[in-house]
């Protein structure tokens, strides 16, 4: 498989949906309401960005879908229409914090059809079609920050894909491990972002990084995800040498016997191998042990695993900047 740069939409929302639980894998009646991102919510993601781009791309034009609408042999094209328009309607508490998503294609949506989802029914004349322009009107004034925002991403993506194609030519081989480390109930004591307790945080995460720093001795990259009100998760790109028996669950125990220490058992850690994830789901080739003679590996590396990375940038928020960690 020949691979762009970028990351697809449609590859980034699956992979993003295997990273995410399901709102049904709580266990409280609250779970909705507490959680930040649910499977579903990446639905809602998808959807969102999709019935914008229509609009932006002129798909949906209310002139002409008023003129459609008003004829009864399109009765299946409406119930079509009134079909896609439900699956954008939200779940009670599915996005608790919406501010958090900041695409411009979610955040011109959201405004408006917040007040569509409270509707019992929905019709397309009276409900849908007034939004439209609404939509259009959002995006064509919010379309430069949006450029901005992707200029600095690809420029992120750029320059670690010549980082990695710098450490492969001086290494000749490169083992990448990937993980995502969640802190449980990491948060459940901060009450206030500029609180003593929220300078310890920050003081942990630090401490955390240091120990991710020690660990690797090429090169890694961390994202720090506030995904969940309470919780933590560290989303880590790490660069190792390779080495004669090179054991992941070894290395894997290893990070984790470190971080409880460090933290005082004050947390339960659990380390997800994202490495098994990728090879069983989407490429045996992006990750673990990649060398310099393997192109289509080093291709694989960068649209499942580097590019994804950034591109999370562009729909989610992040409250702590990313890390990028280099021990050589």
């Amino acid at each position: 498989m020949d691979f762009q740069e970028k990351i697809s939409n449609d590859d980034f929302f699956k992979l993003m949906k295997h990273r995410i639980p399901s709102s049904s894998s709580r266990r409280t009646s609250f779970a909705l309401g507490e959680g930040i991102i649910f499977k579903e919510a990446i639905d809602a993601l998808k959807l969102f960005e999709k019935f914008a781009l229509e609009i932006k791309e002129g798909v949906w034009e209310e002139d002409s879908l008023a003129l459609k609408l008003d004829n009864p042999e399109n009765k299946k094209q409406y119930d079509e229409l009134l079909y896609a328009c439900n699956d954008l309607r939200l779940n009670q508490h599915l996005l608790p914090h919406p501010e958090m998503f900041n695409h411009l294609f979610f955040q011109s949506v959201y405004q408006a059809y917040k007040l569509i989802d409270q509707l019992s029914d929905v019709d397309l004349k009276e409900n849908i079609l007034p939004i439209i322009p609404y939509v259009r009107n959002k995006i064509d004034k919010g379309i430069q920050r949006q450029f901005e925002l992707e200029k600095n991403v690809s420029n992120n993506l750029n320059q670690h894909m010549e980082a990695f194609d710098n450490l492969l030519r001086k290494h000749k081989s490169v083992y990448v491990l990937v993980l995502d480390i969640y802190f449980e109930g990491f948060f459940k004591s901060l009450s206030e972002p500029n609180s003593v307790s929220g300078e310890l945080k920050i003081r942990q995460i630090e401490q955390i990084r240091m120990i991710l720093a020690q660990l690797v001795p090429l090169h890694g990259i961390t994202k720090i995800e506030t995904h969940f009100k309470e919780g933590l998760n560290l989303h880590c790109i790490l660069m190792l040498k390779s080495t004669k028996g090179f054991s992941e669950k070894n290395t894997i125990e290893m990070l984790r016997r470190y971080l409880q220490q460090a933290m005082s058992n004050e947390y339960h850690i659990d380390i997800r191998n994202w490495n098994t994830v990728i090879q069983k789901n989407y490429s045996k080739n992006a990750v673990g042990l990649i060398s310099v003679s393997q192109p289509k590996n080093i291709a694989a590396f960068k649209y499942w695993i580097l590019s994804v990375f950034y591109t999370l940038d562009l729909h989610i928020k992040s409250y702590l900047r990313s890390e990028e960690h280099t021990s050589e």
